[in-house]
Parts: structure tokens; C-alpha cells; sequence
């Protein structure tokens, strides 16, 4: 039996098929290019507005933590357009650990008003 495409990693354009197989992401460990891990998925951010194409038009809240004791730190805000490969136990974006930081992810995009938070 093969295993779903959305179990297989992917590379490039990841093409979901519903809002559900963003939802399967919260708990994923979230890594960049370079391997660094960032943190974990925890929340999914939906269009308000239903999109039957469901693609670009969604972020994911990364949990990240720091030390050891763990502290956390300011979440990342990360557009679908960042994602490179989804397996069943990662997510990798497409940019390294120092392209992130430029980014600006650390803080909510303005447009996120019309985003429902799941």
C-alpha cells in the first residue's frame, strides 16, 4: 500500500488538499534548510473566507523554545510559501536559520485580521 502524498516529502510547491491536512501539522517539529530546529507547530491560521484551492493563503504558528529550562521565546509567524518538504515527522522551510531571522516572522503579518486561528 502506498503511504498518502501528503505523508511523503515534497519538494518545491506543497499542494494541500484541504484545510484538514494543515491541521495534521500541529506537534511537527519545524526545521530550516540548514537543519537548525526552530520549534513546533501549534497553531494553523485559515483564511476567513474559504478558498476551494487552499493554497498560499495560510500560516503556521511555530512555538519556539530556548535553554534549558526551555523558555519561550516569540512564536514565528511562517507562510505556506516557506515550506519546502513535509514528511510524517518534520517540517523544513525552504530558507536557512539566518534568512529567517530577516524575515520578519517574529511578528504577526498585518494582514492576519482576516485569518481564523485553529
Amino acid at each position: 500500500m502506498t503511504a498518502p502524498a501528503f505523508d511523503r516529502p515534497t519538494r518545491g510547491a506543497w499542494l494541500p488538499r484541504t484545510y484538514g491536512d494543515f491541521e495534521r501539522l500541529k506537534g511537527r517539529p519545524v526545521y530550516s534548510a540548514d537543519g537548525v530546529r526552530l520549534g513546533v507547530v501549534t497553531h494553523i491560521y485559515h483564511p476567513l473566507r474559504y478558498r476551494p484551492d487552499a493554497t498560499n493563503h495560510h500560516y503556521l504558528l511555530v512555538a519556539r523554545c530556548r535553554g534549558l529550562m526551555r523558555r519561550v521565546v516569540r512564536p514565528l509567524y511562517v507562510p505556506e510559501t516557506a515550506l519546502q518538504a513535509i514528511t510524517v515527522e518534520r517540517v523544513v522551510l525552504a530558507l536557512r536559520r539566518d534568512q529567517i531571522r530577516r524575515e520578519g516572522w517574529a511578528h504577526a503579518p498585518p494582514d492576519l485580521r482576516w485569518f481564523q486561528r485553529s
